[in-house]
């Protein structure tokens, strides 16, 4: 099959370092290694090149009517990772037209804070699209309510990740971690904030594994 990850090209590059980059990484080399064709179709980039690793292909695009019509050559099906609100609009109706000759799929990696946001998201993603793919427990209930018959596309990580607070083993200290980017933006300011306030408790260890790019 021929399958296209659709999105901002500075929320899921292939060569970027991060957890959404990391996920769709991996699920595009398992892909690739099963024998399909992959290409990633890259929206907001300086330049219009394309880049190819093995069976992936990196198809970067600067206007989105190219990134549409670059959706055009032949796709089996087309997963949409992250698009600016702007352009959502646009896409819907791009894929009202086109819903004969390809399937089109979205992967939700979380919800909004904002309920307003949160609304629209789930519209969004009632409006012609196959799948509904989601990557929680958690976004896979609060989907499913909504009549969307998500699917679960859990990522590589051991099934403790998913226990709740009450339903994990006391041992010794509790250990809270933060894994992710240094960056003002991914919140390590408040997590920073929390854990100089922990840090006289002597029930509670903090970590921060992260990285800066």
């Amino acid at each position: 099959m021929k399958i296209a990850f659709l999105g901002l090209h500075s929320a899921f590059d292939f060569q970027y370092i991060g957890g959404v980059e990391s996920f769709v990484r991996r699920l595009a080399m398992q892909l690739a290694q099963s024998g399909d064709t992959i290409d990633y179709i890259l929206m907001g980039a300086d330049d219009t090149k394309t880049e190819c690793l093995g069976r992936i292909r990196l198809r970067y695009f600067a206007d989105f009517q190219a990134t549409l019509s670059a959706l055009l050559d032949g796709y089996d099906h087309v997963v949409a990772i992250y698009l600016p609100p702007v352009e959502r609009l646009r896409y819907c109706l791009f894929r009202l037209r086109n819903r004969s000759r390809t399937r089109f799929h979205v992967i939700l990696f979380g919800l909004p804070d904002s309920l307003l946001k949160r609304v629209l998201t789930l519209i969004d993603s009632r409006l012609f699209f196959d799948r509904v793919l989601v990557i929680s427990p958690r976004v896979f209930r609060t989907v499913q309510r909504c009549s969307l018959k998500p699917v679960l596309l859990l990522p590589p990580v051991p099934e403790d990740y998913f226990l709740t607070p009450q339903e994990k083993v006391r041992k010794g200290k509790t250990k809270i971690t933060f894994v992710g980017r240094i960056d003002i933006g991914k919140g390590i300011a408040g997590v920073i904030d929390l854990f100089l306030r922990l840090k006289g408790r002597d029930d509670i260890e903090t970590l921060i594994y992260g990285y800066y790019s």
